[in-house]
């Protein structure tokens, strides 16, 4: 049971990445002086595939109303209009910080994504977990561990006429001498 070449592995399609999406982040709107008050930040979302272009859009970001530790984040993209609650909050040991709440489910975030197939979304802005998005590593992370690679390994150093320790050693991260 379970022998080489079964089950459905390569069946199943991979979930999409945070890597592959636009992220809007409390970070960088920091960075760009939003929570200054009145400030506006324009900017072109391109979405290409192969090098083709096959959508833009315009961006435009702005935060509303930072009175009493609550605001809102207005997101226009393209002819679309979204708002993002936003809340400020306290550390236990001192200091504040903002967090968005996700228009989806209402959790509190740091980073909202742009799926790649959102765009004309009602509110195409939501968290990791409403987009069910994965991180490129996570799906990685298990890639050597498999057996058909050691076995596949052991063909490539038997034609190669090397050792198959010696195989190994070629493809493993030299460590960081300490």
């Amino acid at each position: 049971m379970g022998g080489h070449g079964s089950g459905r592995w390569g069946a199943h399609t991979k979930a999409m990445t945070v890597e592959s999406c636009y992220a809007l982040s409390i970070k960088a709107m920091r960075a760009w002086g939003l929570f200054d008050g009145g400030r506006r930040l324009g900017s072109t979302l391109t979405r290409s595939c192969g090098g083709r272009v096959i959508e833009q859009a315009a961006l435009n970001l702005r935060v509303q109303g930072l009175e009493g530790g609550r605001a809102h984040l207005v997101v226009e993209l393209g002819r679309g209009r979204q708002e993002v609650a936003l809340e400020e909050r306290a550390f236990r040991f001192g200091g504040r910080s903002w967090w968005m709440l996700c228009p989806g489910c209402g959790r509190q975030c740091l980073k909202l994504y742009l799926s790649s197939g959102a765009w004309s979304c009602p509110s195409p802005f939501r968290c990791r977990s409403c987009w069910r998005l994965t991180y490129t590593a996570a799906q990685e992370a298990h890639y050597w561990d498999r057996g058909w690679f050691a076995s596949s390994l052991a063909g490539v150093a038997a034609r190669l006429g090397i050792p198959f320790r010696e195989a190994v050693e070629a493809i493993q991260p030299v460590s960081k001498a300490r």
